[in-house]
């Protein structure tokens, strides 16, 4: 086994760590969730019980993507760096499945990825949720122009 240095320079470590020092985990509330996605149906064109998908990335505990699949039923994907976070999502997730509160066809669109934001292809998904505050904001105009590659959208 390597040395701390050794094992911090591993890229999933650093990454890891990096994220979490720039980007830490928190929560969107209820409130803004419901805001949200109510601006994307009147604005934006979602349309529940559709073949749309969306992501969000930094999912943290997954609610936005739990909201997201629940309330629109729309195959919807968090990617998350934090495995804890992960774990708790999928937990929660989890619990939704034995509660039996929802059709099991609505929670089987729900997805947690363990991985970085940059190693996705991001083209599938028509919409695309990012909690951004600003020590983020660096990140942005690289992320923006990843859409644009990916999406074929452009910036206005």
């Amino acid at each position: 086994m390597g040395n701390f240095f050794e094992i911090l320079m591993k890229k999933s470590t650093f990454v890891n760590i990096s994220s979490q020092l720039d980007l830490p985990f928190l929560e969107t509330n209820q409130d803004h969730i419901n805001s949200i996605f109510e601006t994307l149906k009147l604005k934006y064109g979602l349309i529940e019980h559709s073949k749309q998908q969306l992501i969000d990335l930094g999912a943290g505990n997954g609610k936005v993507v739990i909201h997201s699949a629940t309330n629109y039923d729309i195959t919807s994907v968090g990617i998350e760096v934090n495995l804890d976070l992960v774990n708790v999502a999928k937990s929660y997730l989890k619990s939704l499945r034995k509660e039996n509160i929802y059709q099991k066809k609505v929670l089987k669109k729900i997805k947690f990825i363990h991985g970085d934001l940059y190693d996705i292809n991001l083209g599938n998904f028509d919409f695309i949720y990012i909690y951004s505050f600003p020590p983020m904001h660096k990140y942005l105009p690289h992320l923006l122009s990843r859409l644009e590659k990916e999406t074929g959208c452009r910036k206005k």
